[in-house]
């Protein structure tokens, strides 16, 4: 239970990554957590932004992660579940084609 093993509280903000249609993320912002989930997929994001969560729509960065810290703040808890799909870089660290 993500909730009692991070002693997550309330007003946590929990950060999700390839958030897809933000059906983990509500569970979080149920529980009355802080949410923002960051997905590349516009379909997907503009699905979860209709159910009310707060989405980015974004491929996961450097940049996005210095984004969310300075207009957010650091979150308590970033799950990120399925996200190998999501790289657009190869493990040896060079860019894709």
């Amino acid at each position: 239970d993500l909730w009692r093993d991070y002693a997550l509280t309330e007003d946590a903000f929990v950060l999700e990554i390839a958030s897809n249609d933000g059906c983990l993320l509500s569970k979080f912002r149920n529980l009355g957590c802080r949410v923002l989930g960051v997905e590349p997929a516009e379909n997907l994001a503009r699905l979860a932004e209709g159910a009310g969560l707060p989405m980015l729509n974004a491929f996961w960065s450097q940049a996005i992660a210095e984004r969310i810290a300075r207009e957010t703040g650091r979150p308590k808890l970033i799950v990120a579940t399925n996200v190998v799909a999501h790289f657009h870089w190869h493990f040896d660290g060079q860019p894709e084609a």
